[in-house]
């Protein structure tokens, strides 16, 4: 189970000018960026390999609901590489 907050205004865009000008515009509050992980922890309707994100427009703002994610996140060699690393980078091993 997979989620994304959309675009979530926050203090990571306060580096990026274009992005704090356009917080106000596009971004939803906080709260709102958190459902659709908090929706992904408890619908007992979702299944595994599933992905959660904003239904609006271009994923960016509103309620939770399936989305499709972008090609590459679904490439198994991709997959494999990105959890060899992260093993290593955080150095723990966990065997399925």
């Amino acid at each position: 189970m997979a989620s994304h907050p959309g675009w979530t205004a926050t203090n990571l865009q306060r580096h990026v000018s274009l992005a704090a000008l356009l917080n106000p515009l596009v971004g939803q509050n906080q709260e709102h960026g958190a459902w659709p992980a908090e929706y992904a922890a408890v619908a007992g309707e979702l299944r595994g390999g599933e992905f959660i994100g904003p239904d609006g427009w271009m994923q960016a703002r509103g309620h939770p609901t399936l989305v499709e994610a972008k090609a590459l996140a679904y490439d198994r060699d991709t997959a494999a590489r990105l959890w060899r690393e992260s093993e290593d980078m955080s150095g723990v091993k966990w065997s399925l």
